[in-house]
């Protein structure tokens, strides 16, 4: 989908997502992008933090700053999507606000799970019904500072300050000019899925197809995790992350180990918060000429023991193979 087309499917997303029956577990993640760029080069990067600790008494202090990533000279700056999660205790608005430079921003439903990720009457293991997390298009500046508050009050459904983290995501391309011609693909995925036990048991599980057919090379892989714990070595909270069924915990950037991938990793106070972003290459793990790929975060445990963990969104960038009208058919 290109950027012209972004605000119609947020609109329909949320209406459809809203009327969903609520015995549904999970409304997924995929198989279709949220928002597709291809152009000259065309990549993202990323910032974010956590919103939550393991102490709910002492939460990330709002208002807090933002670091708006520089793109590269002479790139272009696309679009800027910022992207959150709250806990919730009845099934979620189409659109919820945070503030942004203390202007209150509201972004729109892409997902949410239920039944709780745990235990029953225990969304995440905090005693909430589900998950939702939601998008929202922003103007932004390379190189500057935003303020973000409205993440750790009490959200829609009054569960309190339970969200996860907060992401900002920078989709970039260069002018043919810039000498930059490899053509690339943005897809950025938004929605929910989780390690539930409904579905496939204790296994958050996506398939995600490319906007066009993957070429070869590189894959430049973001992912994020929602409510990831450090493992106590006893095995209350370990699980495992693959890329096309290949584990890729403890190799890829921003995981923990192969039996411990999200331990809450992002920000300063690493394993004292609930957020994860984990990235790199994976071009490695796909074959060329491929249509799809997929993720899994499985529990690491026997009978649904070990770590409640969702995802929200991915991002991929990546040659594709350029589709040509055939001028040739009848």
């Amino acid at each position: 989908m290109n950027r012209q087309n972004y605000f119609f499917f947020a609109i329909v997303m949320s209406l459809l997502l809203i009327e969903s029956a609520a015995a549904d577990c999970e409304t997924g993640l995929g198989p279709e992008p949220f928002f597709t760029h291809p152009g000259s080069g065309a990549d993202f990067i990323v910032t974010g933090d956590f919103t939550r600790r393991y102490d709910v008494t002492i939460q990330q202090s709002e208002p807090f700053d933002l670091e708006v990533p520089q793109v590269p000279q002479d790139a272009t700056l696309i679009a800027a999507f910022i992207m959150w999660t709250y806990d919730e205790c009845a099934l979620p608005p189409s659109s919820s606000a945070i503030e942004i430079d203390s202007n209150e921003s509201v972004g729109g439903l892409v997902g949410y799970g239920t039944p709780d990720l745990c235990h029953v009457g225990g969304c995440l293991c905090f005693n909430t019904i589900l998950t939702s997390a939601y998008v929202l298009e922003v103007d932004v500046t390379p190189g500057s500072t935003i303020t973000i508050g409205g993440t750790t009050g009490t959200n829609s459904s009054g569960c309190g300050p339970l969200a996860e983290g907060v992401t900002l995501l920078l989709v970039y391309d260069f002018s043919e000019s810039s000498g930059e011609l490899t053509v690339k693909s943005v897809d950025l995925y938004a929605g929910y899925i989780s390690n539930t036990p409904g579905g496939v048991p204790y296994q958050a599980n996506a398939t995600l197809s490319f906007s066009t057919t993957y070429n070869s090379g590189s894959v430049h892989f973001l992912i994020n995790a929602i409510n990831g714990e450090q493992d106590t070595q006893q095995g209350d909270w370990t699980d495992n992350f693959f890329i096309n069924n290949t584990i890729v915990g403890g190799t890829l950037g921003g995981t923990g180990s192969t039996t411990d991938a999200w331990q809450g990793l992002l920000g300063a106070n690493q394993h004292t918060n609930f957020y994860d972003h984990a990235q790199g290459d994976i071009g490695s793990l796909i074959p060329g000429n491929s249509d799809s790929f997929t993720i899994r975060t499985e529990k690491g445990g026997q009978n649904g023991a070990g770590d409640c963990v969702g995802h929200s969104f991915v991002v991929v960038s990546y040659n594709y193979v350029p589709q040509y009208p055939d001028f040739t058919a009848g």
